[in-house]
C-alpha cells in the first residue's frame, strides 16, 4: 500500500484532462519524480481502475516548518522530510502523488509553495498530449446549488441517486463600490450547510445580488458527493478554484476524487478548462492583491 510521509493533511492538487486516455500524461509526469512506486486500485463506487504513483520531489528549499519523526509500516523510524544529497547539494524529499483514471490525471503535493515550483515543470512535460487544466467556478457552483446548498445531480442506471452538497463556504463582503466593509469574511463548515437557515440567509446576497447593499462573493468552497444519501468523496478549493484534497493512509479521497470530478462535469458551467497553469494564475492574482 502506498503511504505518504506527510500524511493526514490537505494537499494542493492540479486536475488535468486529455482528449484521449491520460496514461501518456501520467507517464510523462512520473519521469519527474524520484523513487516512484505505482499500483492500481479499483474505485468501489464506480468499478473504475485508478492508477496511482507515489514518488518524491527533491528540493534545496525548505517548505516545511519543522522536521519530525514518523514510523513507517515496517516499524522503521525516519525523519521527514527525508534528506538526500544530489550532485553534492543537500536536498529534501517531499511527497508527490500522481493518479490517473480515464481522461483525468491528478497531481498532488503537500505544500502550496512546492506546487508553485513543481506544477510548471509538469506543464512542460505535457507538451504534445493535448492536455488542459480543470478548476472549479466557485460562484457558479454556489448559484447552481441554490439556497439549499445541495442538489440531486443524476440517477445512475443502477438506481443510485447521486447528489452534491456544500460542506464549507467562505464568503467575502464589500460595499457596492468595492471597498472593504465592516464585515469582511464569514467562514462556515458543516456536514450539509444548506440544511441550516443561517447558510440560506448568508448566501442570499450571492443568489440575489440586487437585493443587497453589500457585494458578497464566495471565495473558498468545500463540497461532497453522495450516493443515496451516503457520502462518497469530498474536496475543497483555494480562492482561485484550484482543488485541494485530504491525503491519508489508504488514499480513499484521492481514489474517489475521479468520481467527484465526473459528477461536477455533469453540471453546466461549474468547471472551467484552461491551457494556462492554474497555480501560476492564482499566484499572479495573489501577488497583485498583496
Amino acid at each position: 500500500m502506498l503511504n505518504a510521509d506527510f500524511s493526514d493533511r490537505t494537499y494542493t492538487a492540479e486536475v488535468m484532462k486529455t482528449e484521449m486516455d491520460g496514461i501518456e500524461a501520467f507517464k510523462g509526469i512520473l519521469r519527474l519524480t524520484l523513487k516512484a512506486e505505482t499500483e492500481s486500485q479499483t474505485d468501489p463506487s464506480t468499478g473504475s481502475i485508478v492508477k496511482i504513483s507515489h514518488g518524491f520531489l527533491s528540493s534545496k528549499l525548505e517548505y516545511h516548518r519543522f522536521a519530525r519523526t514518523i514510523t513507517l509500516a515496517d516499524g522503521k523510524e525516519i525523519t521527514i522530510p527525508r534528506p538526500i544529497t544530489i550532485r553534492g547539494q543537500q536536498c529534501n524529499l517531499y511527497d508527490v502523488f500522481i493518479a490517473q483514471c480515464r481522461h483525468h490525471t491528478v497531481v498532488a503535493v503537500p505544500f502550496h509553495d512546492l506546487a508553485e515550483e513543481f506544477f510548471p515543470r509538469v506543464d512542460d512535460s505535457l507538451g504534445g498530449t493535448n492536455t488542459c487544466y480543470e478548476k472549479l467556478n466557485i460562484t457558479a457552483l454556489v448559484m447552481r446549488l441554490g439556497a439549499s446548498g445541495a442538489t440531486k445531480v443524476l440517477t445512475r442506471p443502477s438506481g443510485d441517486q447521486i447528489g452534491l452538497s456544500l460542506t464549507r463556504c467562505h464568503l467575502a463582503y464589500a460595499d457596492q463600490d468595492g471597498r472593504t466593509s465592516n464585515l469582511q469574511q464569514i467562514r462556515m463548515t458543516g456536514a450539509n450547510l444548506g440544511a441550516s437557515k443561517e447558510y440560506r440567509s448568508l448566501v442570499a446576497p450571492v443568489l440575489n445580488p440586487h437585493d443587497s447593499t453589500l457585494t458578497v462573493t464566495p471565495i473558498i468552497l468545500g463540497f461532497a458527493h453522495s450516493a443515496n444519501g451516503v457520502r462518497k468523496s469530498s474536496a475543497t478549493t483555494d480562492r482561485h478554484g484550484n482543488f485541494k484534497i485530504w491525503i491519508a493512509p489508504g488514499l480513499r479521497r484521492l481514489i474517489r476524487l475521479f468520481e467527484l470530478l465526473g459528477v461536477l462535469e455533469t453540471m453546466k458551467d461549474v468547471t472551467e478548462s484552461t491551457n494556462n497553469v492554474p497555480i501560476l494564475q492564482s499566484k499572479t492574482i495573489r501577488d497583485a492583491e498583496d
